[in-house]
């Protein structure tokens, strides 16, 4: 039986780290590259943050919209890291790092909200 091209494989010239792969539950998930980009698109955002958390001698709205953004950080970033250090695990399902994330994304929002 022919594997599907996405199908994870143990071969790395077949570009593992690479490219998005099929788990076998058939979700599609992103490549180790992609997780590490996502977790390091979060670095300048977080640099902006803790500058403005600086910056602003008195609390502002600016302040708020910062500490979401330094309060959520820690968990998105772990979790994509640990996407990418385990690529055969799922990213979602059973994945405390994914609960994590979103349960800090409503936190940051409701920060944001209010």
């Amino acid at each position: 039986e022919r594997a599907h091209p996405a199908a994870l494989s143990d071969d790395a010239s077949e570009g593992l780290f690479c490219r998005a792969r099929e788990l076998p539950d058939g979700f599609l998930a992103m490549s180790p590259a992609q997780e590490v980009a996502n977790a390091l698109t979060m670095l300048l955002p977080l640099a902006y943050a803790l500058d403005a958390l600086r910056a602003v001698p008195t609390p502002s709205g600016a302040h708020v919209v910062a500490a979401s953004i330094a309060v959520h950080f820690p968990f998105s970033f772990v979790y994509h890291l640990w996407c990418a250090a385990n690529p055969r695990a799922h990213p979602v399902v059973g994945n405390v790092f994914c609960k994590l994330d979103l349960v800090f994304i409503h936190v940051a929002g409701a920060f944001m909200a209010y």
